[in-house]
């Protein structure tokens, strides 16, 4: 459960990266 979290958290936050800055190729 908790390294689901983990990879949650983790996806969560590269998304919002992502978001903050569109790298679109």
């Amino acid at each position: 459960f908790q390294i689901r979290v983990g990879a949650l958290y983790l996806l969560y936050g590269l998304y919002n990266t992502q978001l903050c800055q569109p790298k679109q190729k």
